[in-house]
């Protein structure tokens, strides 16, 4: 049976992902865009957060959410 739905700590875990992606991918790509040493104590304290939610995901419904890391939506 297809999951419905995730768990509150995958969400978090999630949210936190993408979050973060997006600032590695301004960092990586945007010339313009400035952070200061708080932004990176900030991203930081996120991704340790994000890594205890992610150890506390049911194994299987993390098997389930790292697959879904790996491909590109539809639509």
């Amino acid at each position: 049976m297809p999951r419905t739905s995730v768990s509150p700590g995958a969400r978090a875990f999630a949210t936190v992902f993408v979050s973060l992606q997006n600032l590695r991918h301004k960092a990586d790509y945007d010339p313009q865009v400035v952070f200061e040493r708080s932004d990176a104590v900030d991203a930081c304290d996120r991704a340790e957060a994000a890594a205890q939610a992610l150890a506390a995901i049911d194994p299987v419904e993390l098997t389930d959410l790292l697959a879904l890391l790996l491909v590109e939506p539809r639509g």
